[in-house]
């Protein structure tokens, strides 16, 4: 599976439903019409309990486990909601006059603006504005996510997105199941919402990986380097790096199976198996139950052998490893009688 295609689907209990929110462990949902608040199932998406919301228009809601965040677009408010029976603990004035989207957990608000459409982070003190962005999407319907990641949807262009938490810039985006996608969850889960289709989803997150540049490139292997940044929806089964002659390789080219991955952060691989003197593009990939995750690539260029030993050109010499892997250089013109660039030219 890629990023964002359907894992599972549902009918929602409500005739109109605008927002969702939650994680793994729990999905909250509003209503826009029948101004209701939900528990859904994560197993079933059906109803464990419901309020009458605060609002008039309760479009936007997400949170975790022990926090509800709510937003109301035609009161313009923000609010925070009791978990226990989505009464109001607390709100205050939204900074713009469209809230439609709201997420996060106990400790950050993510927010949204259709109006201005303008992506928010918001203290989850009292509600102002620690910083904003432009969101890449016309009509920034919902946005959800955690301190590590941030999901939005676009029902101008019906397109999700996971945005950097760092600038609010595009991580990476897919075309949503249906016309009007709300969004919310957290790193490893995606609750989708349509109030088109009156449908709840349930989308994958592919596990994301960087690339970075090789080291000790010699004739034939190199080591890749690279970092796990998210496990996505499922534990991380296989990692390592692909490469070939070709830009963008897949697991289907050459690879190395540096296996399961509990873990974020760093690695690195043993490439094997290399050609003397040739380009390649490696990249890092991580692999779970919802499909494969690539870096972007890197390129490296092998070196060149003398019989078996690894030769390159710098500051008008030639240096070489000997059988011993000492580094060695031959400088001049000549070397026993032969110019040195016909030496190079034999051996390129």
């Amino acid at each position: 599976m890629a990023f964002g295609d359907v894992i599972r689907s549902a009918s929602s209990p409500s005739t109109q439903p605008f927002g969702i929110g939650g994680n793994g462990a729990v999905i909250w949902h509003c209503d826009g019409a029948s101004d209701l608040i939900y528990e859904l199932s994560t197993t079933d998406f059906s109803v464990v309990r419901s309020a009458a919301g605060q609002s008039n228009r309760p479009v936007g809601i997400g949170g975790d486990a022990d926090t509800i965040w709510h937003s109301d677009n035609i009161a313009d408010r923000i609010y925070e909601l009791s978990t226990t029976d989505f009464s109001a603990v607390r709100s205050a004035v939204s900074p713009n006059f469209s809230p439609i989207g709201i997420g996060g957990t106990a400790s950050v608000i993510w927010h949204s603006d259709s109006l201005l459409n303008r992506i928010y982070e918001l203290s989850t003190t009292d509600f102002s504005v620690v910083r904003s962005a432009s969101s890449p999407a016309g009509t920034p319907s919902d946005v959800g996510g955690d301190s590590s990641t941030i999901w939005n949807s676009d029902t101008s262009v019906n397109r999700i997105y996971e945005l950097s938490t760092t600038d609010f810039s595009v991580i990476r985006l897919a075309a949503g199941p249906s016309a009007s996608p709300e969004i919310g969850g957290d790193s490893r889960t995606i609750w989708l919402s349509d109030f088109d289709s009156d449908l709840i989803y349930e989308l994958a997150v592919p596990a994301t990986v960087t690339t970075q540049e090789c080291i000790n490139t010699i004739a034939e292997q190199s080591t890749g380097l690279g970092t796990l940044t998210g496990k996505g929806s499922s534990d991380v089964t296989q990692h390592g790096h692909v490469w070939a002659t070709s830009a963008n390789p897949t697991t289907a080219d050459s690879k190395t199976q540096n296996g399961a991955k509990p873990n974020l952060g760093q690695f690195q691989s043993d490439i094997t198996g290399l050609l003397p003197s040739t380009l390649y593009y490696v990249a890092a990939y991580a692999t779970n139950g919802e499909g494969t995750g690539y870096g972007d690539d890197v390129t490296i260029t092998t070196l060149g052998v003398i019989g078996r030993r690894h030769w390159w050109t710098e500051d008008s010499a030639l240096h070489y490893f000997d059988e011993f892997g000492v580094e060695r250089k031959i400088e001049g013109t000549t070397v026993t009688g032969i110019p040195l660039e016909d030496i190079l030219t034999h051996f390129l």
